[in-house]
């Protein structure tokens, strides 16, 4: 999949929270999104360490069974990532 590409997934029972929406992986340019959602969690109290784009970017550049383009998922509001999720 294209890094610039759009691709909306119709989740039918997802909440209709208005600019709302689920896409698959983007590749690279998700990385810094995924690392300030794993940090909010960390100043939240819900992570023990802080994390970096270049760790996020290591830890799924090998990843056994898994494709990054179809397993994940990142939810958006308004355009801006607010969650993800892998199957691994």
């Amino acid at each position: 999949m294209l890094e610039n590409s759009i691709e909306i997934i119709m989740l039918p029972n997802a909440s209709a929270i208005p600019g709302l929406t689920f896409r698959h992986f983007r590749g690279e340019a998700d990385y810094a999104p995924m690392a300030a959602i794993c940090n909010g969690l960390y100043a939240a109290g819900f992570r023990e360490v802080y994390i970096q784009v270049e760790d996020i970017a290591s830890g799924f550049k090998f990843l056994p069974h898994c494709n990054l383009e179809t397993d994940m998922l990142f939810a958006e509001l308004n355009g801006q990532t607010i969650a993800y999720g892998v199957c691994r």
